[in-house]
């Protein structure tokens, strides 16, 4: 009942976007935001593609707009971490790379911990071992 449920909801959710998009029969209007580096390949890939009219425009310096996370190879694996708890403001610092060095120390000091206690308890099971034919 539940999986209906939700079934429903997302179908409605779905037909009341629908339904605020501008359209018509053939022709409909989409907006968002697109990073500038990206903004001219998108073009040749939908004009080469479709018959469609692309307008870009730049963003004004008071309009709200999405955070794009960009990081080294380093820090890119991490970047999920970051946007499970929130994500930076416009004109913050993106705190994954500061974050990436202290997860990776962090996350290597319990691996060598595991990997010693594993091999305290091999030497003592190796020394109970050894009492226990000696005897």
């Amino acid at each position: 009942m539940k999986f209906y449920i939700d079934f429903e909801i997302m179908r409605s959710e779905k037909y009341t976007v629908l339904g605020d998009l501008l359209q018509s029969k053939h022709t409909f209007m989409l907006t968002g935001f697109v990073p500038t580096k990206e903004a001219a390949k998108l073009k040749d890939e939908l004009t080469k593609s479709y018959t469609i009219e692309v307008q870009t425009e730049n963003v004004t310096e008071d309009e709200d707009v999405p955070v794009l996370l960009k990081n080294n190879g380093f820090s890119n694996p991490l970047e999920g971490v970051v946007e499970s708890y929130s994500l930076p403001g416009k004109g913050e610092v993106d705190p994954t790379t500061i974050m990436s060095l202290f997860y990776y120390m962090l996350v290597n000091l319990r691996n060598f911990y595991y990997m010693f206690l594993e091999y305290y308890y091999k030497l003592k099971s190796a020394y109970h071992l050894f009492l226990l034919l000696m005897n």
